[in-house]
């Protein structure tokens, strides 16, 4: 796997391992920064294979929080294994080398939900929806592509990573076992969902520009993120909670977040009346008849 994909694992992972340069891509000795990766990933494997019944579990039932520093030390062992001959022979993954970096299973823990967080393999989705946007975004402007097949593609892409990472996080819940980490895991929640806005929010612009819309008065596109955003990680933990992915479509088969995105556009964007959101609602509401505007 290729850890080091644009993602600044120094920094993630500093405050919680015993030596940044531990996690750093850029270590003099790669090998360093490979057997750290090697160890996340050991351990992520293991409680994914606990969320979906694989796995031994322990007694208290307690998944991805049971797992014990030996279980992550033996099958990081084997993880080793799956790299380039050069690299396994350097890469050192005994209890010492766990220790070294980790002298406290807390601090493990809370670099095991960022790693949750920022692993390439989470959220390579997301750079998949995007580019499938840019590159829709001529045909749009075309015809070939209609506005929703446009909006349904990306969304179909957003919601399977959604509901991937909400099954992650379900579980990085029960991390959180001790009120001395609980701050700093959801610090790492709050900082990952702030560098996805900002991922996001250039993508909207440039819908925006190259389908010529108009946001109305007092909306911007991170009101648009926040509300999208939010209605979809909703719709994902009700599939991962429930286990069932008929909440993904409305009745008419289509995907219940194009629907969101579409009815949330529609209220969002100026269409030639000049009113504002609060306006707009009220107008079509019929509360407000003095609001003029366009015969609808």
């Amino acid at each position: 796997m290729n850890w080091n994909d644009g993602v600044d694992w120094k920094r993630v992972l500093g405050d919680h391992i015993a030596n940044p340069s531990l996690a750093d891509p850029g270590n003099t000795r790669p090998e360093t920064f490979t057997a750290t990766m090697v160890f996340l990933d050991s351990a992520f494997e293991l409680g994914c294979e606990q969320q979906v019944g694989q796995g031994v579990i322990s007694r208290n039932g307690l998944s991805w929080a049971t797992l014990t520093r030996n279980m992550i030390i033996k099958r990081a062992a084997r993880r080793k294994q799956r790299l380039p001959a050069g690299e396994r022979d350097l890469v050192r993954v005994g209890e010492g080398a766990f220790k070294y970096r980790w002298p406290e299973m807390v601090d493990f823990f809370i670099c095991l939900v960022k790693y949750g967080l920022y692993a390439p393999r989470c959220t390579a989705a997301l750079d998949l929806a995007a580019r499938k946007l840019y590159k829709s975004l001529p045909k749009v402007v075309a015809g070939e592509v209609s506005r929703m097949q446009l909006v349904d593609t990306a969304a179909s892409i957003d919601m399977r990573l959604r509901i991937r990472r909400a099954m992650y996080h379900i579980f990085q819940l029960s991390l959180v076992m001790e009120c001395a980490a609980r701050g700093d895991v959801l610090k790492a929640h709050e900082e990952f969902l702030r560098e996805d806005a900002e991922r996001w929010i250039p993508v909207y612009d440039e819908v925006i520009r190259v389908l010529g819309l108009t946001l109305r008065a007092g909306v911007t596109t991170r009101d648009i993120h926040t509300i999208i955003s939010g209605q979809a990680e909703n719709i994902a933990l009700r599939v991962v909670r429930t286990g069932n992915d008929a909440h993904l479509y409305s009745s008419g088969g289509v995907a219940v977040l194009t629907q969101v995105i579409l009815i949330v556009l529609a209220g969002c964007f100026d269409h030639g009346d000049g009113l504002s959101l609060e306006q707009a609602a009220e107008r079509s509401a019929g509360d407000d008849p003095e609001i003029v505007g366009p015969p609808r």
